[in-house]
């Protein structure tokens, strides 16, 4: 098993399917882990709480990725957060190509002036 311990991760589509499995896996392995969910907030935050309950770090935020401006909506919420980078992205969201959402992100983060480190 890899620590994550120092590390940050976003698991987009965290609310239910594979994106939760990825966020309690995340934070089984010592992620800091930002629960994503585009409509379901009860079902993120019961995520958060079990992710909580078991020792770990974990906050929601609710985005729309398939509005126009849904990866920028993305990018407030997570400085919102006060991360300036992300370590680990899991795109399960189904919007979007995983690799875009991606890119996407970090080039957002870097021009909000929030830093990279790698990993992301």
């Amino acid at each position: 098993m890899h620590n994550l311990s120092s590390q940050i991760a976003l698991a987009t589509g965290a609310s239910r399917g594979l994106g939760r499995a990825a966020a309690f896996r995340l934070a089984e392995q010592g992620a800091c882990v930002i629960v994503h969910y585009g409509a379901n907030q009860e079902a993120a935050e019961a995520v958060v709480a079990q992710i909580r309950g078991d020792g770990g770090q974990a906050d929601a935020i609710g985005v729309d990725l398939a509005a126009a401006d849904g990866a920028h909506r993305l990018v407030e919420a997570i400085c919102g957060l006060r991360i300036n980078h992300l370590d680990v992205v899991v795109a399960s969201a189904g919007i979007a190509e995983p690799a875009l959402l991606g890119g996407w992100l970090v080039g957002l983060l870097r021009d909000k002036g929030c830093s990279q480190r790698s990993g992301a």
